[in-house]
């Protein structure tokens, strides 16, 4: 008998049947699946601000400013209905004290009167570990370890942070809108940011890495 002739059981056929489909994932992901993944998202734009890419996605769809030292960031997330809010950062050095002065966004759509929606606030806590924030409290800064932040470039802070988000549409709505977003004080001085336009847009993940 050829000794390279062997019989397979019926546990071995299904063994090395998981074991080829394994495989056949991974060759879809390395040769196909991966290499174009087009992301279709919001890209912001004001005068004076700085659009740097987001973390997760990695998307040019952050827009910064600076105002005394403080970052403040501003972008656009779905959540898992597919609705969208928008989302601000404040990270503060350990000299500064924020505080908002009003407790909503607005919103515009095609130049229509603009709509308002409520904020709703968290502070970064530690490693993957955040806190309810009440809207009327200073936001106290501090230097410390490094955490989720916006900082100069999407990433890590050294400052304390502080994150805002506010609903804008159940679904999306429109190609393009505005939004203005709450005035706020940095140590007792007014500072206000300029209307932010969204624009939909959209990237390949894979080939607009860094």
């Amino acid at each position: 008998m050829n000794k390279s002739f062997r019989f397979f059981s019926i546990p071995d056929i299904l063994h090395r049947g998981r074991s080829l489909f394994v495989v056949s994932v991974l060759i879809l992901l390395i040769t196909g699946c991966v290499v174009n993944i087009p992301k279709t998202f919001y890209r912001p734009a004001a005068p004076g601000g700085t659009v740097v890419r987001a973390m997760q996605p990695r998307t040019t769809s952050v827009i910064l400013f600076e105002r005394q030292d403080v970052i403040v960031g501003v972008n656009t997330t779905y959540d898992y209905k597919n609705q969208l809010y928008v989302s601000i950062s404040f990270e503060i050095p350990n000299d500064k004290v924020v505080q908002l002065l009003e407790n909503t966004v607005e919103v515009s759509v095609a130049s229509k009167e603009m709509r308002k929606s409520k904020l709703s606030g968290r502070i970064w806590t530690g490693a993957g570990r955040t806190k309810d924030f009440p809207l009327k409290t200073p936001m106290v800064g501090r230097d410390k370890g490094w955490s989720l932040g916006t900082a100069k470039g999407y990433g890590n802070t050294k400052y304390a942070a502080f994150f805002f988000n506010a609903l804008l549409f159940t679904a999306p709505e429109a190609e393009t809108f505005e939004i203005k977003i709450p005035r706020f004080l940095v140590n007792n001085i007014e500072s206000v940011l300029p209307i932010i336009e969204f624009t939909l847009d959209s990237e390949n993940l894979w080939t607009s890495l860094p």
